[in-house]
């Protein structure tokens, strides 16, 4: 008995899940960052928000050169070395910083940035402001002025010692000063790349909440869109409705809906903060490996019935 087809539903159910696709692989990961001025840089380890915004509310990236020290996990008040400290771009990993004798940083080790960030001169005291750093892959531990801001896993100077541990938090505090000193330690011996490899964002606490109340709805929302295509074209194939083909798409629209949890802001984290990180990078992989195999499947039964939608 021949299963009946539909092209047109077909191609759109294609048309919609391709739209979907891109954005779980490449506005999700990146939109943390999209919708946040990012103009304004770091040079030589510093910040200069002095000049002010236009409006009360504000966030910037904090990108641009910090300072770096590696191999060694700084303290709040310690004396830095200046003459071992380099200059790292960020975002980026360690693999793009090349050491003073020329030779470049692996991946495995670990070290301590600093950023030091003047705030607007009309920045009231008694405001609060927030700091969020997003998916720090390594181990990592954070201090701004001295507190506490940030911890992941458990920082080390050895694979032994370290924990791994993935963070994306929130930290709202209120500055007793303009000038604020940011650290952050990291060490990686188990990830495939180490250091700040995504955006350190600081703003009003009202305008980061908002940016993160936006990308988490973008989130959602294509998760629950591919969850449902998924078991639309699912319950197709229970029923004969359709080939075996519909059922591959079905399942690819599950897996990359599991995805869409793992990625950008990771909403699985603010759900499931305990997440384990080591099945949080599994998860990373095989999602996306299991997804267009799924998909290489509904295209080749396709081409054997010769009929392409």
């Amino acid at each position: 008995m021949k299963t009946r087809t539909a092209p047109g539903l077909t191609k759109f159910s294609l048309v919609i899940f391709f739209l979907l696709l891109v954005a779980v692989l490449f506005i999700l990961p990146f939109f943390g960052s999209f919708v946040i001025r990012s103009d304004i840089n770091a040079v030589s380890g510093r910040t200069d928000l002095s000049g002010g915004f236009e409006s009360d509310e504000w966030m910037v990236v904090l990108g641009g050169e910090w300072d770096f020290l590696p191999d060694r996990l700084m303290e709040p008040g310690d004396t830095w070395p200046e003459d071992s400290v380099l200059t790292a771009v960020q975002p980026s990993s360690w693999d793009s910083l090349v050491r003073r004798d020329g030779k470049r940083m692996r991946t495995a080790g670990f070290g301590t940035y600093r950023l030091r960030v003047t705030l607007p001169e009309d920045f009231s005291g008694g405001r609060s402001l927030t700091i969020r750093p997003i998916n720090i892959h390594s181990a990592c531990r954070g201090y701004v002025n001295g507190r506490l801001f940030l911890e992941g896993g458990e920082v080390g100077t050895s694979r032994s010692s370290t924990t791994p541990g993935h963070s994306s938090s929130f930290y709202a505090f209120e500055p007793d000063s303009r000038e604020l000193e940011l650290l952050i330690q990291v060490s990686n011996f188990h990830d495939s790349s180490g250091g700040l490899r995504e955006p350190v964002m600081l703003g009003t606490s009202l305008r980061v909440f908002q940016q993160a109340a936006a990308a988490f709805g973008l989130q959602f929302f294509v998760f629950g869109a591919l969850l449902i295509m998924a078991v639309y074209h699912v319950a197709l194939f229970l029923t004969g409705r359709r080939g075996l083909q519909i059922l591959y798409l079905g399942l690819a629209c599950f897996v990359l809906s599991l995805r869409s949890l793992f990625t950008g802001d990771r909403f699985i984290q603010t759900i499931w903060p305990d997440f384990s990180w080591r099945l949080l990078a599994v998860m990373d992989v095989v999602t996306i490996a299991l997804g267009f195999a799924l998909m290489w499947g509904y295209f080749v039964r396709v081409y054997r019935q010769k009929r392409i939608f």
